[in-house]
């Protein structure tokens, strides 16, 4: 069953609910990252995505980030992007890892080599559009990684039909952010059995997401599997061909990890001296009957 309950087109997107400066932005950014403070450990325990609040937190600029000024984005740097994403962590551990796949499709795109593959997609962020990602497949083989098979197995092929058009069909899992996604990039491989990431669009009746992830964490950031069934790839679709497009990009995916852990780590820390103070004894079983001793 598809899911998707983001209403708004990133091309339609009413001028309103677009800031027009980074001040502005944050200001918004911050309050939405608050109310999704609020309740998060229900959601974690009945199960509940909270698209609204990931959608929201689109419309305050937050997937603008690092999209270059001229595009429509705030351009911040990084060491500014991994403050806000342990402030988000620190709300809602699940929030950075939703908007991972994101970050790094913007930061494949800041250094894509062809300036209208760059352009049309950076413009599209710039305009509000969300992207999840989809990469990793249940065939996936931890032991090609050393063999100079850096994806592990993929067997999403892209093809072309009668018509020409060139679909995509395959099976993928870990799809970190794609239940909350306007466009998915996703890996796969051609004709000639070259591997390259393609985008797709999120909403194609032959996307369907599959709300089956079941490991430890990570339950309301719209991981688990995708199945794609001949869904066309977008316009400008086939993204980072050129290797430098890509150098770095591990080493960015783990900037949003430990960028969120910072996050866990201070709320771990609040949460530890809100039970403190509300102790009048350092233990349950204390050495004196007078607590100020």
């Amino acid at each position: 069953m598809t899911v998707h309950d983001a209403t708004t087109s990133p091309d339609t997107a009413p001028s309103d609910i677009t800031p027009g400066s980074l001040s502005e932005a944050l200001v918004r950014i911050r309050s939405v990252l608050a109310r999704l403070a609020v309740g998060v450990g229900d959601r974690d325990l009945h199960h509940e995505h909270p698209y609204a609040l990931i959608r929201e937190l689109a419309d305050a600029g937050f997937g603008r980030l690092r999209v270059p000024r001229e595009f429509g984005g705030f351009d911040i740097d990084l060491p500014t992007l991994a403050a806000l994403l342990a402030e988000a962590g620190e709300a809602d551990s699940n929030v950075p890892q939703i908007w991972r796949g994101h970050f790094t499709t913007t930061e494949i795109l800041r250094a894509e080599a062809d300036p209208d593959i760059r352009r049309y997609w950076l413009t599209k962020i710039g305009r509000g559009a969300v992207f999840g990602n989809a990469q990793s497949e249940p065939s996936a083989q931890v032991a090609g990684l050393g063999d100079g098979e850096g994806w592990g197995v993929i067997t999403t092929r892209v093809r072309r039909t009668e018509s020409g058009e060139r679909v995509v069909s395959g099976t993928k899992f870990y799809s970190t952010g794609t239940r909350f996604a306007d466009y998915i990039r996703t890996a796969a491989l051609g004709d000639d059995d070259t591997r390259s990431f393609v985008v797709i669009d999120a909403r194609h009746p032959g996307v369907e997401h599959v709300d089956d992830w079941d490991g430890i964490g990570q339950r309301q950031t719209g991981s688990g599997t995708t199945v794609l069934t001949d869904v066309p790839v977008e316009p400008h679709g086939e993204i980072g061909r050129y290797r430098d497009s890509l150098r770095g990009l591990d080493s960015f995916v783990q900037l949003v990890h430990l960028a969120n852990l910072t996050g866990i780590a201070r709320n771990l820390v609040a949460d530890t001296v809100d039970v403190v103070r509300a102790r009048t004894r350092t233990s349950r079983h204390a050495l004196t009957q007078d607590a100020a001793a």
